[in-house]
């Protein structure tokens, strides 16, 4: 079982081309999340570390370097961050967040944003390789996903102690 909105947003990532690789489909990659609750944005970052990304990931206070194989986590810019992400990554629920544009993104740059609040600018969105505007249809599949194999787990071990 895992958290339904960071699995959606995994799913997306690894149907795109290029990430082929089913060990760790994102090594190599820089990913930036705008984003850093318990709910979403660290568990991304962390399955996305475990699937061999680095992460750059940012809260109101600033930005760190999630790296799977350091245990501190080292500060970093939003300048910074965005002009080596592979992937932005955003989240942020208010209209308050400076929106990114594109003169802030390299070349080739996906951007996703999962916020009811759009976190990119008209010309980010133009300017990105892959735009996905929003991940909620794949988030309720992800917890479909999630009750069925909670059924079936209950249901398999409870049919093994019968039988026992």
């Amino acid at each position: 079982i895992l958290p339904c909105t960071p699995l959606a947003i995994i799913k997306l990532l690894t149907t795109l081309d290029g990430y082929t690789n089913a060990i760790a489909p994102f090594a190599g990659k820089i990913i930036a999340i705008f984003n850093r609750s318990e709910v979403v944005g660290k568990p991304l970052a962390y399955m996305l570390t475990h699937d061999g990304a680095t992460v750059y990931s940012f809260d109101i206070n600033g930005g760190v370097i999630i790296n799977k194989d350091a245990n501190t986590q080292q500060p970093i810019s939003r300048h910074t961050a965005l002009k080596h992400a592979d992937i932005v990554i955003t989240g942020v629920p208010t209209k308050q967040f400076h929106k990114i544009h594109a003169a802030e993104l390299k070349s080739g740059t996906i951007c996703l944003n999962f916020a009811h609040v759009a976190n990119f600018t008209h010309d980010a969105k133009e300017y990105a390789a892959c735009y996905i505007p929003r991940v909620g249809t794949l988030t309720v599949a992800m917890c479909l996903r999630n009750a069925l194999r909670l059924y079936r787990n209950y249901h398999h071990c409870a049919s093994e102690s019968i039988h026992d």
